[in-house]
């Protein structure tokens, strides 16, 4: 499915993702080490591991909607489309829309957001390595700025804090060995 849009700085650009049953999946960019297939092995679980199956799938309509409002946010702002910083900014204002809306965001409905911003900086030229290491931080940031607003979906359908949960001590882990 292609996506176009209007940039301030860059022009019309476009990407194309790929569907699946009628949904976009976005997830391209979702670092490996946070997968469930890597968290079963982890946990020595080899079956849960050939089991799991790790791809976002989005509704058109939602990323349409989403990726609207990050340009936007974007283009209203004057942020630069070079700078790393101008995508934790849009991810934030989205996150904050969010939380203001719902009064929660969930971990899945974070890497959404997420995604679609590594999409843009992969159309206006990051690679794919700095792509992967803005996802990450662009987590912890969230957690380290919205707290317990940020949730999982934890054991049994629990809903937890994200921060409790081994995905986010992954990713801090994570960080702390590309320091």
């Amino acid at each position: 499915m292609n996506f176009s849009f209007h940039l301030w700085d860059k022009g019309v650009i476009s990407f194309d993702l790929p569907v699946e049953n009628g949904g976009v999946i976005t997830s391209q960019f979702f670092p490996s080490v946070l997968s469930a297939k890597n968290i079963a092995m982890q946990q020595k679980n080899p079956l849960a591991a050939f089991l799991s199956k790790e791809e976002l799938v989005s509704d058109p309509n939602e990323v349409r909607n989403d990726l609207s409002c990050m340009i936007a946010f974007i283009n209203q702002s004057g942020l630069s489309t070079s700078q790393t910083d101008s995508y934790f900014k849009a991810i934030d204002h989205s996150v904050k829309r969010h939380i203001d809306n719902f009064g929660r965001l969930f971990f899945t409905d974070l890497c959404s957001y997420i995604n679609i911003a590594c999409h843009i900086m992969a159309t206006c030229g990051f690679s794919s390595n700095s792509i992967r290491d803005v996802y990450l931080y662009a987590i912890f940031l969230t957690v380290d700025t919205y707290g317990d607003n940020v949730k999982d979906g934890g054991f049994m359908g629990m809903i937890v804090p994200f921060s409790t949960t081994s995905r986010y001590n992954i990713v801090v882990e994570t960080l702390k060995q590309k320091r």
